[in-house]
């Protein structure tokens, strides 16, 4: 079994690039995002990442629009339970589709959720057999038991966890 840490930190910057790169877009200036001020890493994408990877892998042989639509239901909800733990426990509303016509809370939102449909299928068709491949490639080489990935990612949501309070001032000032 692959390293959850290596696929949370993987996935985690590959949606820093992808969140600032739509919100400089959609701003129409430089935006960087981030949870961690000064870190490239987006640490919901970095679940998202080892629930899409698993999925993937968990759903093997079933057909692509059902791996597609089944994944896309569990990113949404991933979404919707960052948005409430962030707001409730964290005292923070990172992101906000109150305004969308179609959404939950303001947690998530019709187009956005669109958007993980459109962004799923197109790693499923063109990512998910390399994705599958690059797993391979990392368990063979990377021998760690479940309980171990576990404990690690564990370790770092801890972490993560202790780093987001003692830095909320700073990373909210703009």
């Amino acid at each position: 079994m692959v390293s959850y840490l290596v696929q949370f930190l993987v996935f985690a910057f590959l949606g820093w690039i992808i969140d600032s790169s739509f919100c400089s877009v959609v701003n129409k200036k430089i935006m960087i995002s981030g949870y961690f001020r000064g870190v490239p890493l987006c640490p919901i994408y970095g679940f998202g990442g080892i629930l899409l990877l698993n999925t993937f892998a968990l759903m093997n042989g079933q057909p692509g629009w059902v791996v597609v639509l089944v994944t896309t239901g569990l990113v949404i909800a991933l979404e919707y339970v960052g948005g409430y733990v962030a707001e409730h426990f964290l005292g923070e509303k990172l992101w906000n589709y109150a305004n969308d016509p179609i959404n939950v809370n303001g947690y998530i939102g019709g187009f956005h959720s669109f958007l993980w449909l459109v962004l799923i299928g197109v790693l499923y068709r063109f990512g998910g057999s390399w994705a599958m491949q690059t797993v391979t490639f990392l368990n063979e080489r990377l021998i760690l038991s479940r309980e171990w990935n576990v404990l690690i990612l564990f370790a770092v949501v801890l972490f993560s966890l202790r780093l987001t309070l003692e830095t909320k001032k700073k990373r909210l000032a703009i």
